[in-house]
């Protein structure tokens, strides 16, 4: 395992106000703007995204997920119209997402949450040895400062979301 840049020292001045605005801003799970929920909410809409669940955009550059299956439709408004009127799909790209990448996306969106992943979860389906070796890499990680342990589950420190890059390519 490699040295995270959380051992290094992240400059104090950077630590909480960037952590705490990812987590209010991206995860909808503190207010910050008026279109955020209000002290103690939560944004449901973001929820669904950011555990991984199933959602249907539409119109022109909207995204789904559903079934496994990422698409993006055309980003210009007056090619989509055009595409749908005559009955043709407005499907510019699509992505089907295997077990492995699935379980993988679900973590590191998990992990950004105050509620965390299931560390059960996240070594359902791994090996013996990488179960073992996950399960020191959360020790670490906790000891440095870089997670929570809670319940069965972990998330990321406010230090732990400004190199949760780092932690993701350890866990992935």
């Amino acid at each position: 395992m490699g040295q995270l840049p959380g051992e290094k020292g992240i400059p104090p001045i950077f630590e909480r106000p960037l952590a705490k605005r990812f987590r209010r801003e991206i995860t909808g799970e503190s207010p910050i703007t008026d279109r955020l929920p209000k002290e103690g909410r939560r944004c449901r809409h973001n929820l669904i995204y950011w555990n991984n669940g199933e959602y249907l955009g539409l119109g022109a550059g909207a995204f789904s997920y559903t079934g496994g299956i990422r698409q993006g439709n055309i980003k210009d408004a007056r090619e989509y119209i055009a595409l749908t009127e005559a009955g043709k799909s407005a499907v510019a790209e699509s992505e089907q997402l295997d077990e492995k990448k699935t379980r993988a996306e679900t973590v590191m969106l998990k992990l950004r949450l105050s509620d965390g992943v299931s560390v059960e979860e996240m070594k359902t389906g791994l090996e013996e040895d990488a179960a073992l070796e996950l399960t020191e890499k959360i020790r670490k990680w906790a000891e440095i400062g870089l997670i929570n342990k809670h319940g069965g589950h972990i998330s990321l420190t406010e230090k732990g979301m400004l190199v949760s890059n780092e932690i993701f390519k350890e866990i992935i």
